[in-house]
């Protein structure tokens, strides 16, 4: 049986309530400023219609946090299991729901967080405090997921999203060019300690447990893969693979941010860059891309450590598959990894421009498929 002590220690009342508000008021905001014709995308493979993943944010916050995770029990909103579970509700299907309209879904996030911060104001068992945190780490997750679909359709950023879209990219790529040397960094073989402890605060079912890593010597680049490294290898391999918001228009190259096309950056680091594609350059450039472990061996190292936390500006691939630690045993939100442990699937590490400190963990995983590109995703290269 769970020991929600495990996930211990809880974060204050009033911290949780601020992070709840900073999720909920930037979630407004993504969905304020979509006009009739932008909530009504085309279906995608890659996105799910915005109505339905906005409803969906308010109807797992209210199932784990107020419904105790029973579907038995009434929500506020009726027929909102039939709508947003995600569990069982196919994403082609999500299309054609008969969904509530902007201000009803609106009405909903609002009246869940309401419920929510009142419960704050209570005295909390170690139970409600771990559903709290997994509902606002969850509404963290759909709010970067609204910021890339934006990028995917070619929506324009919310202002004040915008000015941190800039503002972490400008941080990022100042620490990136600062760092002059091109040499890779030279670890010695060494073991490590990489999962999950008890009592070390939240965790994710996939971090479940801590285990020893032997590795063997390697070494890493300090620099994040540019654009300019990304042009190279395009050319060269005759515009064969090219990432998914580049353009070639007379003989200049334009890659798009959201609504613009701007003139391609050779100095920036590479973002929108698939695993595929990441591996596909590796190969042509004699490299190849760090193990999981590997990448935390780096993340860990006291010259990286503060950098990772306060500059990320886009989860990194690995070389790894996303797999299970031994010991794992699924959380009570089952489906948040074990569905994804089947093959397809590529671990990330890190952190991106729109994900928020509180989940900027070094025991952090994230994962998508080898062909995701849509997702704000970069890489560096280790040497073979």
């Amino acid at each position: 049986m769970l020991d929600f002590n495990d996930y211990g220690p809880v974060p204050r009342a009033d911290e949780m309530s601020q992070w709840l508000e900073q999720s909920h008021l930037l979630t407004l905001s993504l969905l304020d400023d979509l006009t009739p014709e932008m909530l009504a995308l085309t279906q995608r493979a890659t996105v799910n219609l915005p109505l339905w993943e906005f409803g969906h944010v308010g109807w797992f916050s209210e199932l784990w946090i107020h419904r105790h995770g029973d579907t038995k029990n009434i929500s506020i909103l009726p027929g909102s299991d039939e709508l947003y579970d995600s569990s069982n509700v196919e994403h082609a299907t999500r299309w054609n729901l008969q969904l509530p309209d902007r201000q009803q879904t609106r009405n909903f996030l609002l009246n869940v967080f309401e419920k929510t911060q009142a419960l704050l104001k209570s005295d909390l068992d170690v139970k409600t405090a771990y559903f709290i945190q997994l509902a606002i780490y969850h509404q963290d997750m759909h709010n970067e997921a609204f910021a890339y679909t934006r990028q995917s359709v070619g929506y324009a950023l919310p202002l004040h999203v915008k000015e941190r879209f800039d503002q972490k990219k400008n941080e990022a790529e100042a620490l990136n060019q600062s760092l002059t040397s091109t040499e890779d960094l030279h670890f010695a073989a060494n073991s490590l300690n990489m999962g999950a402890h008890r009592g070390e605060g939240f965790f994710f079912d996939n971090e479940k447990w801590s285990h020893r890593v032997e590795l063997a010597a390697f070494s890493i680049s300090p620099q994040m893969v540019k654009n300019q490294d990304i042009l190279n290898f395009v050319v060269s391999t005759n515009n064969v693979l090219v990432p998914a918001y580049w353009t070639l228009i007379d003989d200049v190259w334009y890659e798009r941010k959201f609504d613009q096309w701007l003139t391609l950056d050779p100095a920036a680091i590479a973002v929108h860059v698939s695993y595929d594609l990441a591996s596909a350059y590796c190969e042509w450039a004699n490299r190849r891309l760090p193990t999981e472990a590997e990448w935390f061996c780096l993340r860990s190292s006291p010259a990286f450590e503060a950098g990772f936390v306060t500059h990320s500006f886009v989860w990194e691939w690995t070389a790894t598959e996303f797999a299970s630690f031994e010991g794992f045993s699924t959380d009570p939100y089952r489906d948040y990894s074990a569905p994804w442990m089947d093959g397809f699937h590529q671990v990330l590490r890190g952190a991106s421009w729109m994900t928020p400190d509180r989940l900027k963990r070094p025991g952090y995983r994230n994962f998508y498929m080898r062909n995701r590109s849509d997702i704000f995703c970069g890489f560096r290269t280790c040497a073979k």
